[in-house]
């Protein structure tokens, strides 16, 4: 909610408060938000941003309640995001045309010396393409090859950017458009790798982003991870171990849908090292041709119970003390052998057989 035409940020806190609990984030930016019914909201002033430094927070904020829509829209990226509606007068303000670019599926920049001020702008531009199915008019496409060709995407947080490629992975109904996009814009700051790719090699690489039946974050970055550096995005060390669990077992599921004899032990033993639901969602997106036979191990796997988690073990230290074991050092080994036994279906049924099995 952008407020015109009031004296000060302190007058619209004073406005905001008699509503709900009121949060001073975002102070230098002329922003406050309100928390109603479950709902955070952001109010702010209108205001000019010049670019005096390198980077994100290389921006000088100039806040002026008293600028007309127009003028503090213009600091905003694309036309598309420059539409307001006032309550009063209940009517759109669309100073840039903003809604005949939407009906025209065109992203369109507002002011080109503004836009080339935020790198990032350059991945917010992917983004909205591929979760809109826009496209970039010509001005805005030179201007992101510029701004990629000048280098200036290297100043960007490694953050900053993952956030954007989240949103265009999780909110995009093919993502391979932005992907597409990044590959004709040349991007070699971050994708340097893609660009390696033969084009028809290329292009069945990224038909396997629109084939995932769950959007999951983990599975496109580990897709992602089979040509680029996803440590180039994210430290997360939990996605990043999933991905690395994923990309390590994902050639031990196709094997087994060539092996018609295999044992259910060795699927069983796959659910100890990964989670199979995304295994085989990742599996079956690289591997179309492989899918009926997928489907027939997933619908094992879900008679199994394992599909988000290993089986569970029948022994544990407890048992082996109660048999009048001490413990020690080895029962950790004594317990995965044991494990193994359960998943081979080869565990001794009694306490005294157990026990001679250990000993």
């Amino acid at each position: 909610m952008e407020v015109y035409n009031i004296s000060s940020y302190q007058k619209l806190v004073s406005l905001v408060s008699q509503f709900g609990e009121v949060h001073l984030v975002g102070k230098s930016f002329g922003t406050c938000k309100l928390t109603l019914d479950n709902m955070d909201i952001d109010f702010t002033l209108p205001r000019k941003e010049n670019k005096i430094d390198k980077g994100h927070k290389g921006f000088e904020v100039e806040i002026d309640p008293f600028l007309s829509f127009k003028e503090a829209a213009s600091r905003r990226d694309f036309t598309i995001n420059a539409i307001g509606y006032d309550p009063i007068k209940k009517e759109f303000l669309d100073p840039f045309n903003g809604k005949k670019d939407i009906k025209n599926k065109l992203l369109k920049a507002i002011d080109p010396k503004k836009f080339i001020e935020d790198p990032l702008r350059v991945y917010r531009s992917v983004g909205f393409a591929s979760r809109f199915d826009f496209s970039l008019d010509e001005q805005l496409f030179i201007l992101c090859q510029t701004m990629i060709n000048r280098g200036d995407l290297g100043e960007l947080p490694k953050e900053r950017v993952y956030e954007e490629l989240k949103k265009m992975f999780l909110k995009s109904k093919k993502p391979s458009l932005g992907l597409t996009l990044l590959y004709n814009l040349q991007e070699k700051t971050f994708f340097s790798e893609l660009l390696e790719l033969e084009k028809e090699d290329f292009l069945t690489y990224i038909q396997s982003f629109d084939r995932f039946k769950q959007n999951n974050l983990i599975l496109y970055f580990a897709l992602l991870s089979l040509h680029v550096n996803i440590e180039r995005f994210t430290n997360e060390k939990q996605l990043l171990q999933q991905v690395k669990n994923l990309l390590k077992n994902y050639k031990t599921l196709i094997e087994l849908t060539k092996n018609n004899k295999y044992d259910s032990y060795e699927l069983k033993l796959l659910a100890t090292k990964v989670e199979l639901d995304s295994l085989f969602d990742f599996t079956q997106a690289l591997y179309p041709a492989y899918k009926k036979k997928l489907q027939k191990l997933y619908k094992e796997a879900k008679d199994l119970n394992i599909l988000h988690s290993k089986i569970p073990p029948q022994i544990t230290g407890k048992k082996l003390i109660e048999l009048g074991f001490s413990p020690s050092e080895s029962f950790h080994t004594v317990l995965e052998n044991l494990y193994l036994l359960q998943l081979k279906n080869k565990l001794p049924k009694t306490d005294k057989a157990l026990k001679e099995k250990i000993q």
